[in-house]
């Protein structure tokens, strides 16, 4: 995740009541507790330098392992967080081991026993590898189910190699309590993987889908309906997201994620508004209907459902979206029509031309459904424009948000990750709503 310019929303924002200094005690709690083991399982000290080095390979390890939860998708982690918090912490701590590592490496070596078998340099030499491929993966085409499963594999190779590291070569883990330890979480991280991309995968084969319509709303944007074939369609909350697979098989991707731009009112159909870009889009308007597709989810925390700040009583919604990040705030309204609700709602959509403002007709129509307001901004209008020209910068967000700063509104922002970070950081200079009443999400993680 690129780094933001107001980060109190994004990556250490933890959201729903999981907040920064509980999880980040609890993290570093359990990086510390195989120090903790190894140091009462084994009498006696291999020495201050050799200590310090095995305590920096045991954080770098654990944060490994660790990781394989955190890039799971597991509910009741990322389902309090949000995901797109959770995969950007993710990266942060594998680059942290990675730094850890190197100074365990630097530390042994510094010492009369620095030796290290073959598993030390297998699992680090696979650990760079699954580094470059991350950061290099969109540069050289490689596409994202390919990435995401060398991903995995990867990483068990670094866990398991690690293992026969930390319990062979090591002064501490050869001892039978932390033999377990490392044991138990080895085999939960490669559980994790199977759950993954195996179960999970097994579950969606019973409950496919069926593209039933693909028509144009903006330019190279795309509303795509789905209908289940067999079983009960997704439940989700408006504003969440899905990923979505082609795949025939579920087993041969994950998916990639959209958001839901369809009402949870308006199941079994759901729709989502996507746009051309990409190895997985590019041909998403040439899609057949009665094509068969698979989901996963729900995930996302951008909707008023999901909200569990201290304010829960809000005063109404700004919505403020960028592009194809329409597609949440439109299921958000569509089921607030369908709820009749009478909170007013006032909507900032900007685009760069007028062919990329979807649904137009279907938001003025919702004028007369909800108390909504709509705000159209243009970076490149055309002749005769009449709405909005320029970017949602602070002084746009100042003349427009001010007004009803003290209206206890929640705030929710979609875009691209400039959109975002530039909304952000308005947000945060305006002081236009407090931070915990404004919520984002970024999807550049699984770029």
């Amino acid at each position: 995740m690129a780094a933001s310019t107001a980060p109190e929303y994004r990556i250490w924002g933890l959201r729903g009541g999981l907040g920064r200094g509980p999880f980040v005690v609890a993290y570093a709690a359990l990086c510390l507790l195989p120090l903790v083991v190894g140091r009462l399982a084994r009498d006696g000290s291999a020495g201050f330098r050799a200590d310090l080095g095995a305590g920096l390979g045991m954080a770098a390890y654990t944060m490994l392992l660790v990781g394989f939860f955190l890039s799971g998708r597991f509910q009741p982690i990322s389902g309090r967080a949000g995901l797109d918090a959770i995969l950007g912490m993710h990266r942060i701590l594998g680059f942290a081991a990675t730094a850890l590592i190197v100074a365990h490496i630097a530390v042994v070596r510094s010492t009369e026993t620095g030796d290290a078998g073959p598993a030390a340099f297998v699992a680090v030499a696979v650990l760079v590898l699954i580094i470059v491929l991350a950061r290099i993966r969109s540069r050289v085409g490689m596409r994202y189910e390919h990435w995401r499963l060398s991903h995995g594999l990867g990483a068990v190779i670094v866990a398991v190699a690690g293992f026969a590291h930390a319990t062979g070569d090591g002064f501490y883990g050869s001892t039978t309590t932390l033999r377990l330890y490392w044991g138990v979480l080895v085999l939960g991280a490669v559980a994790s993987l199977l759950v993954v991309h195996v179960a999970r995968p097994a579950g969606r084969m019973r409950q496919p889908y069926q593209i039933t319509d693909v028509t144009r709303v903006a330019a190279e944007t795309w509303r795509v309906g789905l209908r289940p074939t067999a079983g009960e369609a997704l439940r989700f909350e408006p504003g969440q997201y899905a990923f979505l697979s082609r795949h025939r098989q579920p087993f041969m991707g994950s998916g990639h994620p959209f958001s839901f731009s369809s009402a949870p009112a308006q199941r079994p159909r759901v729709e989502f508004t996507i746009k051309e870009n990409g190895d997985f889009t590019s041909t998403i308007g040439q899609v057949e209907p009665g094509t068969e597709v698979h989901l996963d989810g729900p995930y996302g925390y951008l909707s008023p459902a999901r909200y569990h700040g201290p304010q829960v009583d809000h005063g109404g919604l700004v919505l403020i979206a960028g592009g194809v990040g329409i597609a949440p705030m439109m299921s958000i309204l569509r089921q607030g029509a369908n709820d009749g609700r009478t909170k007013p709602v006032l909507l900032l959509y900007a685009a760069n031309e007028l062919d990329d403002l979807a649904y137009r007709d279907e938001l003025e129509a919702m004028r007369n459904q909800l108390d909504l307001t709509v705000r159209y901004i243009l970076s490149n209008p055309p002749d005769g424009w009449e709405g909005d020209v320029g970017r949602i910068d602070e002084a746009y967000l100042r003349t427009n948000l001010e007004p009803i700063a003290g209206q206890n509104r929640l705030y929710f922002v979609c875009g691209s990750t400039g959109m975002l970070d530039a909304v952000l950081a308005g947000l945060d200079r305006a002081e236009v709503a407090p931070p915990h009443m404004i919520h984002a999400e970024n999807f550049s993680v699984y770029d």
